[in-house]
């Protein structure tokens, strides 16, 4: 069977290397994207923590749009296609069209004279692939983030080893986001408990802002004034852009399209999970209707 298999393959024997490249690639983005993070943190922990958060950023972007403000938004649904390429983990699964091999017709094949096995399929070479460009883009990005890791390290202080951020101004971008990340992770955790979103949220986001305290000044002496103000300041900013969705001040609630630009409008029951799966019949494409 093996003997079968090389033989019909010997003619593609250069997609193990067409495979490396794109391998290749793939690496140079994660390594530079891995001595950034190295960079940029002062601790092994840190450094891994950092490096989840940028691989998944725009999913958890997404997510947190998604539990926070897609509720208050009626009838509108975020989308994850948008967020998927700039989280590179998710993208590349996206992306892994290497290169393309033809299925042919069924087909004898001839060993000998009078030797002859039939080999039901047969491939033939198609083209390369439509990811390089995606391939492209991340090992230029990794290169890039490999040579910004130099520069920081020739600007990094040897005083701040141990640190959970190296650089002073990195600090306030961790706090940001890792306490978003802790409130909607809460809000989710009251939701499927039936306790109203804002309660959770406000306890994820106090529990979330005073912990990214904690790793960051490595004390739990962190319950100050300052910190409290900086906290109320979130507050302000996470509720205030919930009411102004509440009261549709952007318009997105409102807005309806124009009838010539609609091509057709699907009515299914909102017990539909799978909206593409749901009977056809509920299509409207009249004009009329």
């Amino acid at each position: 069977g093996i003997f079968f298999v090389m033989f019909q393959m010997q003619q593609f024997w250069f997609v193990a290397f067409i495979w490396l490249l794109g391998m290749t690639l793939q690496y140079l983005f994660f390594f530079g994207l891995a001595v950034l993070c190295m960079m940029v943190t002062g601790n092994r922990f840190a450094a891994v923590a950092v490096y989840l958060i940028l691989n998944f950023l725009s999913m958890i972007v997404m997510w947190f749009c998604t539990t926070i403000f897609q509720p208050m938004l009626y009838g509108v649904v975020i989308r994850t296609e948008g967020f998927a390429p700039f989280s590179p983990v998710v993208g590349l699964f996206q992306h892994q069209d290497f290169f393309t091999l033809i299925h042919g017709e069924e087909c004898w094949c001839h060993f000998t004279h009078d030797y002859y096995v039939h080999y039901p399929h047969t491939y033939y070479w198609g083209g390369w692939g439509e990811s390089w460009g995606y391939l492209i883009i991340l090992a230029v990005l990794g290169v890039a983030f490999g040579a910004v890791a130099l520069v920081l390290y020739r600007k990094r202080h040897l005083e701040s080893a141990g640190d959970f951020m190296a650089f002073k101004s990195m600090k306030p971008v961790f706090t940001v986001a890792y306490t978003l990340c802790v409130g909607a992770l809460l809000e989710m955790m009251g939701d499927g408990m039936g306790v109203p979103f804002y309660i959770f949220l406000m306890i994820g986001l106090v529990v979330g802002y005073f912990t990214s305290q904690m790793l960051l000044s490595r004390s739990l002496r962190v319950f100050k004034w300052k910190n409290w103000l900086a906290l109320v300041l979130m507050f302000a900013l996470v509720f205030g852009g919930i009411g102004l969705c509440r009261i549709d001040a952007f318009g997105l609630i409102s807005w309806t399209p124009d009838v010539e630009n609609v091509v057709s409008v699907k009515v299914a029951n909102s017990r539909i999970t799978e909206f593409d799966s749901y009977n056809t019949d509920a299509e409207l494409k009249d004009p009329a209707e």
